[in-house]
């Protein structure tokens, strides 16, 4: 598994390669699905259910923040090699941070280093979790700062033995990356979504039937270059754990 720190100069590398590749008002390029972070996203939800379900607002903060990464490599640009980031380490957080059977609720809290915040809900009937959340990251290194805002929406149904619901979200981020050659500027917004149909887990909440899309939109800009794309695609889950194919 990459570090934090490997794995944000990765996606940093991997934007400015975007914007870079090509001038002009638009570029599309050719997108591809990945079935293995389809599954990794099912688990991701339902590990969330789990974590609100539990009283943690640390674990479910961190696994929310990771929906949109795992967005995003679920569907990539073909030219692109990007790994799954890690999620965030569990820290104590400040501010008002708090889970309980109703839901989650967030305001000003925050990891006790500032690198990142989280404010609005999460809230819970039965097996019904409605998310409305907004984030801010910021990561600094001697030769990489990033500076995120995150958002993410949607109702998703995570119960025992099914997932079912869509949940979506945009990401705007602003990039440095310095070298020897100077600094290199990079801005980037993503749209992403993922809707999960009827998946169904077995005991130990790995999806075994059903299906996920996933769509992602992203545009990169950098100095006078610019590049988009775009790209949606299915997986197919099951019958035993661990199958996930790309459906045609």
């Amino acid at each position: 598994m990459m570090t934090k720190r490997t794995s944000l100069r990765a996606a940093c590398a991997a934007l400015a390669l975007c914007a870079a590749a090509c001038g002009g008002d638009e570029s599309d390029y050719e997108t591809q699905t990945n079935p293995q972070y389809a599954a990794q996203a099912v688990s991701q939800l339902a590990a969330i259910g789990a974590s609100v379900t539990a009283g943690s607002p640390d674990a479910t903060s961190s696994g929310v923040m990771q929906l949109g990464n795992m967005a995003q490599v679920i569907i990539t640009p073909v030219f692109e090699e990007q790994a799954l980031r890690r999620p965030p380490a569990l820290v104590p957080l400040v501010g008002d941070c708090a889970c309980d059977a109703s839901g989650c609720r967030f305001e000003g809290c925050a990891d006790d280093d500032g690198s990142w915040t989280i404010d609005g809900s999460i809230d819970v009937s039965g097996d019904t979790y409605s998310f409305d959340v907004s984030m801010t990251q910021h990561y600094a290194s001697d030769d990489v700062t990033i500076d995120s805002d995150l958002a993410t929406w949607g109702e998703v149904t995570i119960g025992a033995t099914v997932i079912d619901g869509q949940v979506s979200g945009e990401i705007d981020t602003e990039q440095v990356i310095e070298d020897d050659d100077g600094s290199i500027h990079v801005q980037g917004w993503y749209d992403w979504s993922i809707d999960v149909a009827e998946v169904g887990l077995d005991a130990s909440r790995c999806a075994v039937s059903g299906s996920l899309d996933a769509s992602v939109s992203a545009e990169a800009e950098s100095g006078f270059q610019d590049a988009d794309y775009s790209g949606s695609g299915t997986v197919a889950f099951g019958p035993a754990c661990g199958d996930a194919v790309v459906v045609p």
